[in-house]
C-alpha cells in the first residue's frame, strides 16, 4: 500500500495520533497535519467490508480508489482521490508530507 513521509516539517505529521517520519497507510488511518485531519480510505478494504458488514445507507461512502477524506475545516467531508504515484500534502511550495503509491 501507499506510504506517507514527513518532509521535515516543523509541526510534524501524525498518523493515528503518533508522530511519524515514514509509515505505510492502512484503511481508516487518520492523518493529522497542522490543524487538518484526513482519513485514508482504501477502496479494496472498503469493498470487502461492505460484503461482510451491513451498513446503514447514511454511513456508506462511494470511493473509486484509495482516497483521503477531509475530517475538519471548511472542506470537511470532501474526498481527495489518490491517483498519482506521489501525492503531496501542504501548501504549494511548502509541502509537509508525501503519499507514495507502491506496487
Amino acid at each position: 500500500g501507499p506510504t506517507i513521509t514527513d518532509l521535515s516539517s516543523t509541526n510534524g505529521t501524525f498518523v493515528n495520533g503518533e508522530r511519524i517520519k515514514k509509515i505505510s497507510l492502512h484503511h481508516n488511518d487518520v492523518i493529522a497535519i497542522g490543524n487538518h485531519e484526513l482519513r485514508y480510505v482504501d477502496k479494496a478494504v472498503q469493498d470487502f467490508a461492505s460484503t461482510v458488514i451491513l451498513q446503514q445507507e447514511s454511513e456508506k461512502t462511494v470511493v473509486q480508489q484509495a482516497a483521503l477524506m477531509i475530517l475538519n475545516g471548511p472542506r470537511t467531508g470532501e474526498i481527495m482521490p489518490i491517483t498519482k504515484q506521489r501525492t503531496t500534502l501542504g501548501k504549494p511550495g511548502m509541502q509537509v508530507a508525501v503519499i507514495v503509491q507502491q506496487g
